[in-house]
């Protein structure tokens, strides 16, 4: 058996991550390495519980509670997707996770925020969807639905335009699919709804101690880093 460092530290977090080979299986070890982000590898095993109980699949994530936390989480095979993933070329993947969220999260009751969702964060088998790096899990209310699938239309966009701006016809025309596809049957007071990108931004900046993170908001997450006249902006070219 041999332990592989694959990120140390990353956003100030506290946390190791190793890909362990053992055989001929993988497995990955994610290790805090303080007793303030035991809180995140705790949080992930959670995302995992929930993910799962609602999943087709089983929960093979095992956490150990040393004085610094472990999680083993199994080395899912599938289509995976690069850090900076855009729309273009991934359509089928994006509505299928749609598709998929509406699914999951909609017969809940316990509404749950994966907390960073991006295409680099999923992982597509044959028969499956699975959903991975659960850190930043937290509950939150059922009207705040959408915002994890619009963060990652927001990361994907971010990365294909280097912005917001000068965004392709072709796109605008998939991401109204996508938000029509989201929210169509969700209850009329939906807090995320009216203004997609807007308001899931503000849900983030208002609840960011809900995400536990070692590093101010905009350090982290994209979404956090524009300001709300070019969010509305941006909202405005899905509501024509």
């Amino acid at each position: 058996m041999y332990y592989e460092l694959l990120n140390n530290n990353h956003h100030r977090n506290n946390l190791a991550l190793f890909k362990v080979h053992q055989n001929n299986s993988r497995h990955y070890l994610k290790l805090s390495l303080s007793k303030k982000s035991n809180l995140l590898i705790n949080n992930e095993k959670k995302g995992y519980s929930w993910f799962y109980l609602n999943s087709s699949s089983n929960d093979k994530t095992k956490l150990i509670k040393n004085y610094y936390y472990e999680i083993l989480i199994p080395e899912y095979l599938g289509k995976a997707f690069n850090s900076n993933a855009i729309i273009s070329g991934n359509e089928d993947y994006i509505m299928n996770l749609i598709k998929f969220y509406n699914k999951i999260w909609s017969k809940n009751n316990s509404f749950a925020i994966h907390g960073d969702l991006a295409l680099c964060n999923i992982i597509y088998n044959k028969n499956d969807i699975i959903i991975i790096d659960w850190e930043h899990f937290h509950f939150a209310n059922q009207l705040y639905y959408g915002y994890d699938i619009v963060n990652l239309l927001f990361i994907s966009l971010h990365h294909e335009f280097k912005g917001i701006k000068k965004i392709d016809v072709k796109v605008i025309k998939f991401i109204k699919e996508c938000l029509l596809k989201l929210f169509e049957k969700v209850d009329k007071k939906n807090k995320i709804l009216s203004k997609p990108f807007t308001n899931s931004s503000i849900y983030l900046k208002e609840n960011k101690s809900e995400f536990n993170l070692n590093v101010p908001v905009e350090k982290k997450f994209v979404l956090s880093r524009y300001n709300k006249s070019e969010l509305e902006e941006l909202d405005s070219l899905f509501n024509n």
